[in-house]
C-alpha cells in the first residue's frame, strides 16, 4: 500500500505541475516539472531555504527538514530515497496523507542520495539542492 501510494505521488507529479487552476476553474500553463525541478539553488551553512518556514538541510548524515515552530523531521540515512510532504505546517510522509488534504497547497521534497528536490505547489516554485558532505 505505501508503495503505491508513492507511486500515485511520483506519477501525477507531472500532470499537476504542468497546469495550475485558475480562480473561475479553468487551467493555465505553467512552469512544466523538467524547468521547475531543474533549478539549481545553493545552501548556505548546510541549510537550503524552501520557504520562510521551511528548510532543508543539506550537510547531515540523514534526511531533514526544519520546520519553523515545530521539532522539524528526521527521516532515514542520507542515501535512503524518501518523499514528504509539508501540508498545513505538519509533514507526512507520501504513504500517511491525512483526509482532506490538498495537493495545491503542499510542499513536496524529495531526499535523494546527491539531490534534495522540492516542489512547492502553491508558489510554483521547485529546484534542488546538492547535498553536501559532512566533515
Amino acid at each position: 500500500m505505501v508503495k503505491i501510494a508513492r507511486w500515485i505521488l511520483v506519477l501525477l507529479m507531472p500532470v499537476v505541475l504542468a497546469q495550475t487552476a485558475r480562480a473561475d476553474g479553468g487551467l493555465t500553463a505553467s512552469l512544466g516539472m523538467g524547468q521547475a525541478l531543474g533549478n539549481e539553488f545553493f545552501s548556505k551553512g548546510g541549510l537550503g531555504i524552501v520557504t520562510a518556514q521551511l528548510y532543508v538541510v543539506t550537510k547531515s548524515k540523514k534526511n531533514e527538514l526544519i520546520v519553523r515552530g515545530s521539532d522539524g523531521w528526521t527521516g532515514g540515512d542520507y542515501w535512503h530515497p524518501e518523499i514528504v510532504v509539508l501540508w498545513e505546517s505538519r509533514i507526512y510522509s507520501a504513504s500517511s496523507l491525512p483526509k482532506g488534504f490538498d495537493l495545491k497547497d503542499c510542499i513536496l521534497v524529495s531526499f535523494e542520495a546527491e539531490k534534495i528536490r522540492f516542489m512547492d505547489f502553491k508558489s510554483g516554485k521547485g529546484g534542488f539542492y546538492q547535498r553536501l558532505t559532512e566533515d
